[in-house]
């Protein structure tokens, strides 16, 4: 299976300098949905970076972190924390 995204000549430590520069902090933007900062903040700033640098095509980070992650999340939890399962990959319906 093909890796999501598209690196073009960029090296997965310019991915990872991305994320350097992002805040721990909760964005105006966020307040109303998030109400303080947690790893999914930092999830959304993440995917937001890398739709902007074009790495990946996901116009709507609100949506696969808020609706389609916490979706999966509370249909799997109680598999992975039975051990039954250790890591899942899904494809996402919003981005590409």
């Amino acid at each position: 299976m093909k890796p999501p995204g598209n690196l073009g000549d960029r090296k997965l430590e310019d991915v990872v300098e991305l994320f350097k520069d992002i805040p721990l902090t909760l964005p105006d933007c966020n307040k109303k949905v998030d109400h303080y900062f947690c790893c999914h903040v930092f999830l959304k700033q993440c995917i937001q970076s890398m739709h902007s640098s074009g790495i990946i095509n996901c116009p709507d980070a609100d949506a696969v972190v808020n609706d389609e992650l916490k979706s999966q999340a509370k249909e799997n939890g109680q598999a992975i924390l039975l051990r039954k399962s250790t890591y899942m990959l899904n494809k996402s319906k919003v981005s590409s």
